[in-house]
């Protein structure tokens, strides 16, 4: 492998049995940049590029591991979200484009909607933290941010994000299913709470791609086919005694589940619940408020 022709072609050959065309496309350009500390623009201009020794070394390391079935994002040890570099291992989820659109959304109804200053905002089951460090870091009025997570090694992970992106946020040990003794350690009422918890079935786990069942934390993924919405109902219920009365919850949701969940939120009070698809056309993210 010495020319950026020769690496593609080696690539799809090795990785044609594990993942489809555009995808591992993707995992050759996401090497390249990594590898060469380029971004794809650069890399498209220099075609004729040519190759060190440790370079193809290092090239040919990452690909054999990706053969294996091993997230690249777990190999190089960071994912890229938002624009901005966050440190993942498999005690997170690696984070997903869908939850860059449910940030998007927020951010935009921040910008939007007049809040009261701080925007207070909670993150329940924050993984690698890349939820609240964005907000943190691009919603431009001022806000006080806590996050909380039932594990201790997401939360440590999660840390390091915030500190790797410049971004104060509380965390804080939580299991939200088990949340009533946890309340006043909080200690306040939030204008946003946002949540994308575990929403996969064990129905659905055969459908999944082995990197993600054989890397990823089953906790963050999975949950129980008889009580699919049971984080769901249980963060509903949080926010319904924590948010501000103009407060707004949001979440990303399993698109077998949304209209099941309007539903709920609606029996429970909540209004002006808005259902949005994700760019795939998929069912993706629900908000709802405390008033219409």
């Amino acid at each position: 492998m010495t020319h950026l022709k020769e690496i593609k072609k080696e690539f799809i050959e090795a990785l044609k049995d594990l993942y489809d065309s555009q995808e591992t496309s993707e995992l050759y350009w996401l090497s390249l940049e990594h590898v060469l500390e380029l971004d794809r623009v650069q890399l498209k201009l220099n075609e004729k590029l040519r190759f060190n020794e440790a370079q193809i070394t290092q090239l040919q390391k990452i690909l054999d591991e990706l053969v294996t079935g091993r997230p690249l994002q777990h190999i190089i040890g960071y994912s890229w979200f938002y624009g901005e570099k966050f440190t993942v291992n498999n005690s997170v989820l690696i984070p997903r484009p869908e939850t860059e659109e449910l940030v998007a959304w927020i951010i935009d109804d921040v910008t939007q909607f007049k809040i009261r200053e701080p925007v207070r905002i909670l993150d329940i089951g924050t993984g690698s933290g890349c939820i609240p460090i964005i907000l943190k870091k691009k919603i431009r009025c001022k806000t006080q941010i806590h996050a909380v997570d039932i594990s201790p090694d997401a939360l440590e992970v999660a840390k390091e994000n915030a500190e790797l992106n410049k971004a104060e946020i509380d965390f804080l040990q939580l299991d939200i299913l088990q949340a009533e003794p946890y309340v006043n350690q909080l200690n306040q009422k939030f204008d946003i709470i946002v949540s994308n918890p575990p929403y996969i079935s064990r129905e659905e786990e055969r459908e999944m791609h082995s990197n993600v069942i054989d890397h990823e934390p089953h906790r963050a993924l999975f949950v129980d086919q008889e009580g699919p919405l049971i984080f769901y109902k249980s963060i509903a219920d949080f926010a319904l005694k924590n948010l501000h009365d103009r407060g707004r919850l949001y979440f990303e949701i399993n698109q077998r589940y949304g209209n099941i969940l309007i539903d709920y939120l609606r029996s429970c009070g909540f209004k002006d619940i808005i259902l949005r698809k994700d760019i795939s056309g998929n069912d993706r993210m629900i908000r709802a408020s405390l008033y219409s």
